[in-house]
């Protein structure tokens, strides 16, 4: 996927994200419930506790469904290239950049998600 997702780098080289998608103690393969998570919709100039985040262990991976108040969802793969997430089936290319020293801004469409992550050099 050439130039689907923007790496992030930092002063002396990639920085590693690791989305915070821990399975749950139980080892069960989907955390129960979704939890809320800042998203910047179209027309807002400010992030709210709008959106939503569920948690699902797959054999390619954790993927990760965030949703909109609207409805509109967008499943991405959690990946340790240095990239956070990628598109996890095909859909819409999505843009990630860092979000302070504890998350990431995923861009998907006209909807910024801000999703917890360690950001390493």
């Amino acid at each position: 996927m050439t130039g689907s997702v923007q790496r992030l780098s930092w002063t002396g080289g990639l920085a590693m994200i690791a989305v915070l998608s821990a399975c749950n103690a139980s080892g069960d393969d989907q955390v129960e419930g979704s939890e809320p998570i800042a998203c910047l919709l179209p027309g807002s100039s400010d992030y709210k506790m709008l959106c939503t985040v569920d948690r699902m262990v797959t054999p390619d991976g954790t993927v990760l469904t965030v949703r909109a108040p609207d409805g509109a969802f967008r499943r991405l793969l959690v990946v340790n290239d240095g990239r956070g997430v990628a598109p996890a089936d095909g859909a819409e290319q999505v843009k990630v950049q860092p979000a302070g020293p504890n998350g990431i801004a995923v861009t998907a469409g006209d909807i910024v998600y801000r999703l917890p992550a360690k950001i390493t050099p």
